[in-house]
C-alpha cells in the first residue's frame, strides 16, 4: 500500500497543472483531488523531503519552465528530459507481466523458432476449446472446457497470431494498463482483467464456438471503457485517460463490424469479445463507483 503526503492546498480556480507537470518531469508522481472546496496536491511519502523542498523552491523562484515536455533549468542551462513510459516501471508490474506473457506466447505459436520448440502444443493448451493436433491436422472440440482445465477460460487473451496483432494490442495494453495500475493499484487491475477476460472470452465462444480465437483486445476494450466511465463518475480517480481514446476505439469497433478490416486481409475479427469487454468495463466502473469508496492515494494497493 502506498502512503501519500500533502504538499499544498489551493483554490479550485488556481491552475495546478504547470506545477504538477514540473514535478512529473522530475519523476515525482502527483495526485490532485478536491476536498472541502480546495485542491489538494499529494506526492508519495517515500520521496526525499530535502529533494522535494528543493523542487518546490526552484518552482517558487521561477527557475523552471513546465510548459514543455522536458524542462529547462534557466540557472544552470541544463536540459533534463521528461521521464519515459518505462521510467516508472516499478509502479505497473502487472501490466508488464501481461505484456511479457503475451509476447512469449506469440513467440511460441507464431514464429518458426517457437514452433520448433513445440509451439503448437503450447497453442493446444491455451485455446478455450480443446484442440487436438496430429501433424498438420487439427481437431477442434466446440465445447466449454471442464473444471480440470479451468485456465482455458482466461488463456486465450495471450494468443496473438500476427505481428500487427501483438504490437497493436501490446501498445494499447501498456497505455491503459499502466494508467489504471498506477492510479488504482495492481489488485484493482488484476480484478478487472480477470473478470473482463472471462466475459469477453465467453462472449466470443458462444457467438462462434467452432473457431479458435485469441487476443488481448477484449480486455483492452474493457480497460478503456472502464477508465472512461470511472473518470467521469469519480473525477478524483486521476486515471488520466488520453482524450479521444474512447471515441477512437468505438470507431474501430464499427469498422471491424463492417467487415472492411477482414476484407483488407487483417484476418477474422473477434467482435463479440470486443463488445463483451466494452460492456463489462462499463458495468464494473459503474458498480465500483456506486458500491465502494473512491480509490484515493492512501488506499492504493500495489
Amino acid at each position: 500500500m502506498t502512503a501519500w503526503v500533502e504538499v499544498l492546498r489551493a483554490p479550485v480556480e488556481q491552475n495546478l497543472e504547470p506545477f504538477s507537470r514540473y514535478l512529473h518531469s522530475q519523476g515525482v508522481v502527483v495526485y490532485v483531488f478536491e476536498q472541502s472546496g480546495l485542491q489538494c496536491l499529494c506526492v508519495p511519502s517515500d520521496i526525499d523531503p530535502t529533494r522535494l523542498r528543493q523542487l518546490i523552491e526552484q518552482w517558487n523562484r521561477g527557475e523552471v519552465n513546465a510548459h514543455i515536455d522536458g524542462y529547462q533549468n534557466s540557472a544552470a542551462g541544463k536540459y533534463i528530459p521528461a521521464p519515459t513510459v518505462f521510467s516508472q516501471w516499478q509502479k505497473f508490474p502487472l501490466t508488464l507481466g501481461l505484456l511479457v506473457l503475451s509476447s512469449l506466447t506469440f513467440f511460441m505459436i507464431s514464429t518458426p523458432w517457437g514452433e520448433s520448440l513445440g509451439g503448437m502444443h503450447w497453442l493446444a493448451n491455451m485455446t478455450m476449446q480443446l484442440l487436438a493436433i496430429d501433424g498438420e491436422n487439427f481437431s477442434l472440440q466446440a465445447e466449454l472446457p471442464g473444471i480440470d482445465q479451468w485456465w482455458r477460460y482466461w488463456s486465450p487473451i495471450f494468443l496473438h497470431f500476427s505481428w500487427m496483432h501483438i504490437v497493436f494490442n501490446g501498445l494499447m495494453l501498456l497505455e491503459m494498463g499502466r494508467r489504471i495500475e498506477i492510479a488504482q493499484g495492481s489488485r484493482r487491475l488484476f480484478f478487472l482483467v480477470m473478470i473482463c477476460a472471462l466475459v469477453s472470452n465467453l462472449a466470443q465462444f458462444f457467438v462462434d464456438p467452432g473457431n479458435v480465437f485469441g487476443g488481448m483486445s477484449g480486455v483492452i476494450y474493457a480497460l478503456i471503457s472502464y477508465g472512461w466511465l470511472y473518470q467521469r463518475l469519480e473525477p478524483a480517480a486521476s486515471i488520466d485517460m488520453p482524450a479521444g481514446l474512447m471515441t477512437m476505439m468505438l470507431l474501430w469497433l464499427v469498422l471491424c463490424f463492417s467487415g472492411l478490416v477482414t476484407m483488407v486481409g487483417m484476418g477474422k475479427i473477434a467482435n463479440a469479445a470486443h463488445v463483451g469487454g466494452l460492456l463489462s468495463g462499463l458495468v464494473l466502473a459503474w458498480l465500483l463507483v456506486k458500491t465502494t469508496s473512491p480509490v484515493l492515494p492512501s488506499q492504493k494497493e500495489s
